[in-house]
C-alpha cells in the first residue's frame, strides 16, 4: 500500500538525475510533478498547494534561485530545498538567505535527500502532542516521539515507538503490513512479528486506541 503524502515539485535539468529523484519520491508515496526547466514549471503548473519544492540553481533560462522569487509569491507557505552543483559559500549563504529549508551539494546520495524530505514533512505535518483519547488521559509528542498516559513517560522499545508514530502519523487511514515493514522494518518479516508488536503496545495504552483490520494491517481513528 502507497499512502499519499507531501506534493512535491522538482525541477532539475538533468535528465537522468530528475528521473532518479522522481521515481524514489514516488516509491515512497509523495506526488511528485517533475520539469527539467523554469520554463516547463511555469507553464505546467497546475496545482494549487505545494508542500516542498526541489530546485537546482543551474538552470537553463532563469535559475533557481530566481525561480524561487517566482514562487514564493504564489506558494509564500511551502518549503524549498535547493540541490546544486554549487559547494562555495557565496551560492550557499544566498540561497538560505532567500529562505530556503535545506541545501544539498552534488554529486549526492538520493536516498539522503529522501532522508530531508521525511524530515521536512515531520517538521510541517507530524509535530507538537496530540491527544490520544478524548479525555486527554493519554498524549503523544511527535518532537520526541514520547507517550505520556497521565502526565507520565510510558516506555516503549525502539519497534513500539516506530509503530505508534506510523499509526499516528497516518491516523485515520488503514495502515496495511506491508507499509509497516517498509518503514519500520525494511525488511522482510511476518506478519505475526508485527502483530506481537502491537500486542504489546496496546498494552502499554491506557486507551484502546489501535484497530485491527483483519489480514491487512491497523488504524487509529
Amino acid at each position: 500500500m502507497t499512502i499519499q503524502k507531501m506534493t512535491i515539485v522538482l525541477v532539475e535539468d538533468n535528465d537522468a538525475l530528475n528521473f532518479a529523484i522522481t521515481l524514489l519520491l514516488k516509491k515512497n508515496g509523495y506526488k511528485v510533478l517533475s520539469f527539467t526547466n523554469a520554463d516547463a514549471f511555469v507553464e505546467n503548473i497546475d496545482v494549487d498547494d505545494v508542500d516542498l519544492f526541489i530546485l537546482d540553481i543551474n538552470l537553463p533560462g532563469i535559475d533557481g534561485f530566481e525561480l524561487m522569487r517566482e514562487i514564493k509569491l504564489t506558494f509564500p507557505k511551502s518549503d524549498y530545498v535547493f540541490i546544486s552543483s554549487y559547494v562555495d559559500l557565496d551560492h550557499i549563504t544566498k540561497a538560505f538567505s532567500l529562505g530556503c529549508e535545506d541545501y544539498l551539494k552534488k554529486p549526492f546520495e538520493i536516498e539522503e535527500l529522501l532522508l530531508r524530505v521525511k524530515k521536512i514533512e515531520v517538521r510541517r505535518y507530524h509535530s507538537g502532542t496530540v491527544n490520544l483519547d478524548s479525555e486527554g488521559l493519554c498524549t503523544y509528542d511527535f518532537d520526541t516521539m514520547t507517550l505520556y498516559c497521565h502526565g507520565e513517560v510510558v516506555l516503549l522499545t525502539n519497534k513500539e515507538s516506530q509503530l505508534l508514530y506510523h499509526l499516528l502519523k497516518y491516523r485515520g487511514t488503514v495502515v496495511t503490513f506491508d507499509t509497516l515493514r517498509d518503514e519500520i522494518w525494511e525488511k522482510d518479516v511476518a506478519n505475526n512479528t508485527i502483530v506481537a508488536v502491537v500486542r504489546r503496545l496496546r498494552k502499554k495504552l491506557e486507551v484502546d486506541l489501535i484497530q485491527s483490520i483483519r489480514e491487512i494491517g491497523y488504524i487509529i481513528v
